[in-house]
């Protein structure tokens, strides 16, 4: 997935999350899934982030 795929995908999930009540955004807590298992698709990310980061500084 491309950076700008990424941000189209993020963008419509933040309008689409604003567009709907407030009464029906309603969070349901799974007691099954702990926090690994909800920041294990934000990891791979900021690893990526941090390693370009520190390869752009190195030059």
């Amino acid at each position: 997935m491309s950076g700008e795929e990424y941000l189209k995908y993020v963008t419509q999930k933040v309008v689409t999350h604003l567009n709907t009540p407030k009464s029906k955004r309603t969070r349901k807590k799974n007691k099954s899934n702990g926090m690994s298992n909800k920041w294990f698709g934000i990891l791979p990310f900021a690893i990526r982030i941090f390693l370009s980061k520190r390869k752009q500084s190195s030059k």
